[in-house]
């Protein structure tokens, strides 16, 4: 329950008419310091529970996210009209993991032959190209034209 409140809370008060680009601040905000435990865990191999936590905390928050933008074209719309006015190089780099980062925990995620992370962690890559397809064709082209963005794809 504790993890879907966020998520409650942030559409009640889109609801209640407040400024979408807040809610795209709040969620970065929270987004980056998830990123921040797994950076952290990153290099703490092999992974322990303490690392799967974090791992599984961050790649669920984008998965989420991107389950929300699929799922309902009002907050796509809300999410488009508010990714106009962040920066987007810095809120690409505060919320998506490179690349180079993300193969790293892949490759550490695989024990005897068999995946032990989350399956979140599997489909990041899918989850970023998702996110990007749910974005309006300039802010596509924004995207693709931003190292951070583009980095993590």
């Amino acid at each position: 329950m504790k993890k879907y409140f966020p998520w409650v809370l942030i559409f009640f008060v889109c609801l209640s008419g407040c400024k979408e680009d807040a809610v795209i601040r709040e969620w970065v905000k929270k987004v980056d310091a998830l990123r921040a435990k797994t950076l952290e865990a990153m290099p703490q191999t092999p992974y322990q529970t303490e690392q799967h936590h974090a791992f599984r905390d961050y790649f669920f928050e984008i998965e989420q996210m991107t389950l929300q933008l699929v799922q309902s074209k009002d907050y796509t719309a809300a999410f488009n009209r508010a990714i106009v006015k962040v920066d987007l190089k810095d809120t690409c780099a505060r919320v998506f993991l490179s690349r180079q980062d993300w193969e790293f925990i892949l490759d550490h995620c695989t024990k005897n032959g068999l995946f032990i992370c989350s399956e979140e962690v599997r489909v990041y890559s899918e989850l970023v190209t998702e996110i990007r397809k749910q974005l309006v064709p300039a802010q596509q082209k924004r995207f693709d034209q931003t190292p951070e963005c583009q980095g993590a794809l």
